[in-house]
């Protein structure tokens, strides 16, 4: 009874390997022409297609099914794909936004690290449902000198420095600018050699971005969202990170000091020749996401599940884990150094090669 067509393109029947019952037409007593020779119209077809769901319980199973998920299928409808698409919309704004520069604001970035945006790039950066009004008079402001500007920005930095608390108890902001509205952190992937230091950010999505020759320091993350971007030649040091979900982002050539990572989602993220020392992990998942050739120096792993992950020369060194759960997840060419596995759950993840040194 195969479900799909056969390689071979002549269709005969084998008759020393009969294919009996096909879904496909082919072989000998196939479903369509069995349902051809019953039927004489498309009522008749989906007559009998519905007979055998009633027979075989499908019909009930299908519908409790819809029943579970009704809820589910209603949120994702009304509120998970319309805010998909307005996340979208609003990552084409921003790429679009960054190739608007002129000169003067690109040598304006590169020298003092910010820029002043124009009005109509305001209104682009501002034009989506997750970034509070700006609240700026724009005529006003497009008749404003670069000096003026620059008043304006430092009589906002000093009413800044004089909130004690930037977020009322309702979780709304107490001043109407934020400083995010004239820098952006999106656009097409650098590969000059930078650095990143005391550059703190949260809530924030990248998607289809690289993160390429870069050094991060002092700069913790939270609340981020990593959609198909490539890591590559990149170092944190004391930057942890949490709450944050990385989904098809391949990483090479890391390496992480003193940035611990908590709740944490990993999702088709391949990590090839990482370095993690003093960086423990906690609340975290790995779905699909082997890794290959990373070490870990004291380096925990614990509260973690990991799915259909394996590690190849995943050597640790004073790394104990635990609690954990692993399926599908074989251990290959990982030794151990002081590193013993407490409470750690295997399903179907056996160790191959990867016994303890502690011994030697």
């Amino acid at each position: 009874m195969p479900l799909f067509p056969r390689k071979d393109k002549d269709g005969k029947p084998m008759l020393m390997s009969p294919t009996i019952l096909s879904f496909q037409k082919e072989g000998f007593f196939s479903w369509p022409e069995i349902f051809k020779f019953f039927s004489a119209s498309q009522v008749d077809l989906n007559g009998w297609i519905e007979f055998i769901l009633k027979t075989s319980g499908a019909d009930k199973t299908l519908d409790m099914t819809l029943k579970l998920l009704k809820n589910d299928i209603r949120e994702m409808k009304e509120k998970v794909y319309p805010m998909v698409l307005e996340m979208e919309k609003m990552e084409k704004d921003w790429s679009a936004l960054s190739k608007l520069h002129n000169h003067k604001q690109k040598r304006s970035l590169d020298r003092y690290g910010y820029a002043f945006m124009e009005p109509e790039q305001i209104e682009l950066a501002y034009r989506n449902k997750f970034i509070q009004n700006h609240g700026m008079n724009l005529t006003e402001y497009a008749k404003m000198a670069s000096n003026e500007r620059e008043r304006l920005l430092e009589e906002d930095i000093r009413q800044l420095a004089k909130v004690d608390d930037l977020y009322d108890e309702n979780g709304n902001s107490r001043h109407k600018r934020q400083a995010s509205a004239f820098k952006t952190n999106t656009g097409p992937t650098d590969f000059k050699l930078k650095f990143n230091v005391l550059s703190p950010s949260a809530f924030t999505q990248r998607i289809n971005q690289g993160l390429i020759l870069k050094g991060v320091i002092l700069s913790p993350a939270a609340f981020t969202t990593e959609i198909n971007n490539l890591v590559l030649l990149t170092h944190l040091t004391l930057s942890p990170l949490a709450f944050n979900a990385a989904i098809l982002n391949p990483s090479i050539l890391f390496s992480r000091v003193l940035s611990p990572v908590t709740f944490r989602l990993e999702v088709l993220h391949p990590r090839i020749l990482h370095a993690w020392v003093l960086s423990p992990s906690a609340f975290t998942a790995w779905i699909l996401s082997p890794r290959i050739l990373q070490a870990r120096v004291m380096s925990d792993l614990h509260f973690t599940l990991i799915i259909l992950s394996p590690g190849i020369v995943h050597p640790r060194a004073g790394s104990p884990d635990g609690p954990n759960l692993s399926i599908l997840s074989p251990q290959i060419w990982s030794p151990r150094i002081l590193s013993p596995n407490l409470v750690v759950i295997n399903v179907l993840s056996p160790p191959i090669m990867s016994d303890p040194l502690d011994g030697i």
